[in-house]
C-alpha cells in the first residue's frame, strides 16, 4: 500500500457546545474545528474507511483494470482523490 500523507487514524471527535473538533495523529493535536456534528462523525471516520476500500479492493481477486465490477472503478477513483491522485 502506498504511503499517505494525510494524519493517520484514529481520530477523535469532540463537542464544544458550539461546534465540533477533530484531533488525531501521535499528539493528538487538532486537525479541525468549527464543524457540524454529522460531517465530523464521516471526517473521523474517512482514515478507517479509506483502509477497509483499499483492503476490499486489494482482496477482491481483480487485478488491475481486468475487472468489470463497477465499484472497482468507483473505489479506485475514491482511493486515488483520498491520495491527492484525482
Amino acid at each position: 500500500m502506498s504511503e499517505t500523507k494525510f494524519t493517520p487514524g484514529p481520530l477523535e471527535t469532540y463537542d464544544t457546545s458550539t461546534s465540533w473538533v477533530i484531533r488525531g495523529g501521535p499528539d493528538h493535536h487538532r486537525i479541525a474545528e468549527g464543524m457540524r456534528k454529522d460531517d465530523a462523525i464521516l471526517f473521523a471516520a474517512s482514515p478507517e474507511l479509506y483502509e477497509a476500500l483499499k483492503k476490499a479492493l486489494d482482496q477482491s481477486g481483480c487485478d488491475g483494470d481486468l475487472c468489470a465490477y463497477a465499484w472497482h472503478d468507483e473505489a479506485r477513483a475514491a482511493i486515488a482523490k483520498a491520495e491527492g491522485k484525482e
